[in-house]
């Protein structure tokens, strides 16, 4: 099991659950500073699993879901009235939050999301998602130290995509000549510059 993998935990009571999902709610439509709190409490929500039965302290209403994304897509106050997309966006500046929430939507119907490990999350029809997301999900299968070093702000996404060897490394030139050496002689060995020269060189 990835040594990111949240530990398996216990649901609250319903009611319980119903007080934090109403303050979740409360703070998606609370502006700048409601929105600040959202991705601590969404952590609490998914790994407490607090979104799969929870009563809706307002009307009593008993809510049960089998699938995240259903908890995420529901009209409120059975769910957020969002997508998944909207919802990383608002997390967007906590990775490991963005990362919760895709292993959750990517679990199966009425699945504990922790519970079967990591393996469960390669069984399933994965969504394509954004760069950053399937960046995320290739660290989190094949390279779980380097996915640790992104979680905890060490290195970007990109970064660890090219350390791992998952994505050639890039850099920008300068439309400038004696600029566009310099980059190049920083960038390659003396024997690539030379295949370079030579390929420059070659007639077409």
């Amino acid at each position: 099991m990835s040594n990111d993998q949240p530990k398996k935990r216990k649901p609250p009571q319903p009611e319980f659950s119903g007080i934090i999902i109403n303050g979740l709610l409360i703070a998606m439509h609370d502006g700048e500073a409601g929105l600040s709190l959202v991705p601590a409490i969404i952590k609490r929500v998914i790994e407490e699993n607090m979104w799969q039965h929870f009563v809706v302290e307002s009307t009593r209403e008993d809510v049960t879901h089998l699938r995240f994304i259903d908890f995420i897509t529901a009209k409120p106050l059975r769910g957020l009235g969002t997508d998944k997309k909207m919802l990383q966006h608002i997390c967007a500046d906590d990775i490991e939050v963005v990362n919760l929430i895709d292993i959750a939507v990517q679990n199966k119907v009425g699945a504990n999301q922790y519970s079967e490990g990591v393996d469960n999350v390669h069984k399933q029809n994965r969504p394509t998602g954004n760069d950053r997301q399937r960046a995320l999900r290739k660290l989190r299968t094949d390279a779980p130290k380097l996915h640790a070093e992104v979680l905890a702000g060490k290195l970007s996404p990109h970064a660890a995509m090219v350390q791992a060897g998952f994505r050639p490394k890039t850099f920008t030139v300068v439309h400038e000549t004696k600029a566009c050496a310099e980059t190049l002689k920083r960038n390659f060995t003396v024997k690539q510059l030379q295949v370079i020269i030579a390929c420059l060189s070659a007639k077409s």
